[in-house]
């Protein structure tokens, strides 16, 4: 059975990786372009506002917020189905069609895939997956699991900090000395970016804890202040519900009045 990921009903950020199978570092230039381009493609589609990310060999990172109670008029509905559909003339002319008569059934359908964070992941790595194994000449599983999803506090130094974690995965990696050259990340695509201040200070750090992996980041459930990660706990449903095993105990490194996580004790 698929382990359910986290998810809210309520206006959410999120942070998202996905790894390759077996960690295979095969997402080369080409590949990551193919990413790139996707990213921003399927986050217009599903109105889900990208805040950073990066592609990796052999993964990705998303920091994404998401309103699920968003409503789509018809003329941005259209907008959005013809830009994932530009190459399907077929099915092109059936949504014309159905549209026009204003079909229920259809917009329904369409509407139903917006402000979703699983189903913007599930459309986003069904349309790369069989580019790179055809690309790679490989068949079979290529992503080792679904995806991880950490919600985030949305106050600005939390998800500034995290966009600025994400951004500094090639500098960590020691791939690039500066995250603005990198080219497939917040960073390198965009000159100016909400974390860019932040992003600097711990760049300019040697002794920043986000210059070292922190497992919270990418391995927890809920980040945020105390408050935040209890409050936030309370509104998850089974089979995703935090046992009473889980604690709210501080990020190493950080803040902890507002750098708090879900963990269990000597995980």
């Amino acid at each position: 059975m698929r382990t359910a990921r986290l998810k809210l009903a309520i206006p959410a950020i999120y942070h998202c990786t996905s790894r390759i199978i077996e960690d295979r570092r095969i997402l080369d230039d080409s590949c990551k372009d193919f990413l790139l381009k996707n990213l921003h493609l399927w986050a217009d589609f599903c109105g889900v506002e990208l805040l950073a990310y990066c592609i990796m060999d052999s993964h990705y990172h998303i920091l994404a917020r998401v309103d699920p109670t968003q409503t789509v008029n018809p003329t941005e509905l259209d907008r959005r189905f013809r830009l994932i559909n530009s190459h399907l003339p077929r099915k092109l002319e059936q949504w014309e069609r159905d549209f026009k008569k204003k079909d229920k059934n259809t917009l329904i359908s369409v509407s139903s895939r917006m402000g979703d964070i699983s189903l913007f992941l599930k459309e986003y790595k069904q349309a790369i997956t069989p580019w790179i194994n055809a690309y790679h000449e490989r068949r079979g599983p290529l992503w080792l699991n679904r995806f991880t999803s950490l919600v985030v506090e949305d106050v600005p130094e939390v998800r500034q900090t995290v966009a600025s974690y994400i951004d500094l995965n090639p500098v960590r990696a020691q791939l690039e000395e500066k995250p603005q050259n990198y080219k497939w990340s917040t960073s390198g695509q965009t000159s100016s970016t909400e974390h860019s201040s932040i992003l600097q200070t711990h760049l300019s750090n040697p002794e920043s804890p986000l210059l070292k992996r922190i497992p919270a980041f990418t391995l927890g459930t809920i980040l945020g202040s105390s408050r935040f990660v209890n409050n936030t706990s309370l509104k998850i449903d089974r089979p995703y519900k935090l046992n009473k095993r889980h604690y709210t105990i501080p990020v190493h490194g950080l803040n902890p009045d507002i750098f708090t996580t879900y963990s269990k004790p000597r995980s």
